[in-house]
């Protein structure tokens, strides 16, 4: 009997190990996305190995003046400036404790995604020096995470925080 009491522990220590990790991951949800452009002739670009973020709050966005019958290089000027400011912006509340979730690389697809998130509200956030094909691009898009469910992001045109050009 003592060799069997041995294993019989061995086991019991395993399963109480599996249960006390289970409900955390079961008490959870996820987020997948993915971050494209669309070209000239409207193939879809993907946003290739961007650093994208999970925030718990969203950052105030820069106003960027774009008015009609600007100097190409003023209109320039103006989002290098706006996308300039976002970013120090991010950088410093980056710093602040309980911001940043996580972070993570997309694929060469533009693929991304963050498993096992708490339920709750966050941001995904992409800050220069993110660009797709020359482009710089910026986003902050609300998602809301709901236990045992992966919430759907698109990063693309229609949701950038800045404009592209």
């Amino acid at each position: 009997m003592p060799f069997a009491g041995k294993y019989m522990w061995t086991l019991t220590l395993a399963l109480v190990a599996v249960l006390a990790v289970a409900p955390a991951e079961a008490e959870s949800g996820a987020v997948a996305g993915r971050a494209w452009l669309e070209g000239a002739d409207g193939t879809e670009i993907p946003g290739e190995y961007l650093r994208v973020y999970l925030a718990s709050a969203p950052l105030e966005i820069p106003q960027v003046d774009l008015a009609a019958g600007l100097a190409p290089l003023e209109r320039q000027s103006r989002l290098n400036s706006g996308h300039k400011t976002l970013f120090l912006r991010f950088r410093e509340k980056m710093a602040a404790p309980g911001y940043l979730v996580d972070n993570t690389l997309s694929g060469q697809g533009g693929d991304f995604g963050f498993p096992a998130v708490e339920p709750g509200r966050y941001w995904l956030v992409v800050v220069f020096p993110a660009m797709i094909r020359g482009e710089k691009v910026a986003w902050q898009v609300p998602v809301e995470v709901a236990v045992g469910r992966t919430a759907a992001a698109a990063l693309n045109a229609a949701n950038l925080a800045l404009p592209s050009r």
